[in-house]
């Protein structure tokens, strides 16, 4: 026959151990979830410092590869720089330079025919700009020697750049960083296995209280009466064996508290170890950030040298574009001197040819005028005694030519 009092005091021993055991659960689960939420925390501080070193590399090969190798080293100088300028540019200079001396002392060899004065064609022409481009040819010395200085501080700046923070400096942040914090395939491993205890202790916790809830229920259960006799006998065998077991399982929850203290501590140690170690990598980052503004600094450096050999070139295109209008001045010259050539002897040939008119005229009207002369005296000789003086004055005896020839023929 079961006894009400020992079913009284079965519940009141199941509620005493779930009481105490929901007050320690509800102790250690604020310590799992204060564990969890800064094993948490370390991982998002791990992951912005993993995503911060990844753009530090990604800067670094970047600085390294497009903007010192590709840009400044193969676009800027030995294509620009080089080629351009101190190649093509000089082959351009010194061709039109020869050209235009070419030029000038062909003219200076061809005498002006038109004067006697013993001038030649070079007397006509400005020399201003002859030797403008000897000039910029005696500055490319210079910029010569200001292209080798900057190379060697480029090359200098790539040793530093390639071989002391890429592949040393910033490897070997990124080494410290892995053996910090990584230790499989990329992972937080040391972290996903706090959290893994975390979780699994959590579990452990639930389960003990679903054990003595139920064990509470049961006896609530047996405590009103309400089960059929043969079902309130099976539930007092259970609930009599179950109130056996609360000490080993009160024994069970100690020990899941004790090692829920003991991961709390080895947490907090390790974070704290941690944190030096992420302090240690963010110094070193910021060091490595600090180099990037002095690398800044030298491509600054770079712009200068940059700005300055473009003002040279235009100023050199400007001088080869002038030589050039020069050039095609002095062909234009020579052209419009030989055209005036030509000029001078069609106009020659025509002042000879109207000469000859001229003298023909003049020979027909001497010849007209004699023939004249001769009939103006027989006429005298038949009339001039019958006719009176002023029936025509100062004409009828008058033996002048009737015409006056007066020309004169250019000379050229």
């Amino acid at each position: 026959m079961i006894e009400q009092n020992e079913i009284h005091v079965f519940w009141e021993n199941a509620q005493k151990y779930l009481s105490k055991a929901q007050v320690l659960c509800q102790k250690s689960q604020a310590t799992l979830t204060s564990s969890q939420s800064r094993v948490t925390e370390l991982q998002r501080t791990v992951s912005k410092i993993q995503f911060t070193l990844g753009c530090i590399h990604n800067q670094a090969t970047y600085l390294a590869n497009d903007i010192l190798t590709k840009t400044i080293g193969n676009q800027l100088i030995q294509r620009e720089w080089k080629k351009v300028v101190l190649d093509d540019m000089l082959k351009e200079m010194q061709h039109c330079q020869e050209k235009m001396v070419l030029k000038v002392e062909a003219l200076s060899n061809m005498e002006n025919t038109l004067s006697h004065d013993g001038r030649n064609l070079a007397d006509f022409i400005s020399m201003d700009n002859m030797h403008i481009l000897n000039e910029k040819l005696k500055d490319l010395p210079v910029v010569k020697s200001q292209v080798s200085n900057i190379i060697a501080q480029y090359e200098s700046l790539v040793e530093k750049v390639t071989n002391q923070l890429l592949k040393a400096r910033v490897r070997k942040l990124e080494e410290e960083f892995n053996d910090f914090f990584v230790s499989d395939r990329g992972k937080y491993v040391l972290l996903d296995n706090y959290l893994h205890d975390i979780h699994h202790l959590e579990e452990d916790l639930v389960d003990i209280l679903k054990s003595l809830t139920a064990h509470f229920d049961k006896c609530t259960l047996l405590k009103t009466k309400k089960l059929p006799t043969k079902e309130q006998e099976e539930l007092f065998k259970i609930v009599k064996n179950d109130n056996a077991e609360l000490e080993s399982i009160m024994g069970m929850l100690i020990d899941i508290i004790v090692d829920i203290n003991e991961l709390a501590e080895n947490i907090t140690l390790k974070i704290r170890q941690k944190d030096k170690e992420k302090q240690l990598i963010k110094n070193s980052m910021v060091k490595i950030l600090g180099d990037f503004t002095k690398y800044e600094e030298y491509l600054s450096v770079f712009q200068g040298v940059n700005e300055s050999i473009a003002n040279f070139k235009n100023s050199c295109i400007q001088d080869i574009k002038k030589v050039q209008e020069l050039c095609d001045f002095y062909d234009n010259f020579l052209n419009s001197y030989q055209q005036l050539l030509r000029e001078v002897d069609r106009r020659r040939k025509l002042a000879e040819r109207m000469k000859s008119i001229l003298q023909s005229c003049e020979n027909q009207l001497a010849e007209l005028n004699n023939s004249d002369l001769k009939k103006r005296q027989l006429f005298l000789l038949e009339h001039g005694d019958y006719l009176p003086e002023n029936i025509w004055p100062n004409n009828i005896d008058d033996l002048a030519p009737l015409y006056t020839l007066d020309y004169n023929i250019k000379k050229i």
